[in-house]
């Protein structure tokens, strides 16, 4: 008797095979999804602060 593959197990995922497939869901949702999912805009916000704080600091220069 075959048994039945149990749709819960992702065990023959590889850690490769996961970031690949999340890597194209995230190309097919763009940025703007991404950035709607809860709790990813906190994360980006911090992470680039300092970032987005020098580029308007930048931008706000050049128009002086």
């Amino acid at each position: 008797m075959k048994q039945s593959q149990n749709t819960d197990d992702y065990s023959w995922v590889t850690n490769e095979m996961f970031d690949a497939e999340l890597d194209d869901l995230c190309h097919d949702i763009g940025p703007v999804g991404i950035m709607s999912i809860a709790g990813v805009y906190e994360l980006v916000k911090e992470d680039l602060n300092n970032e987005v704080l020098e580029r308007l600091r930048d931008r706000r220069a050049a128009k002086s």
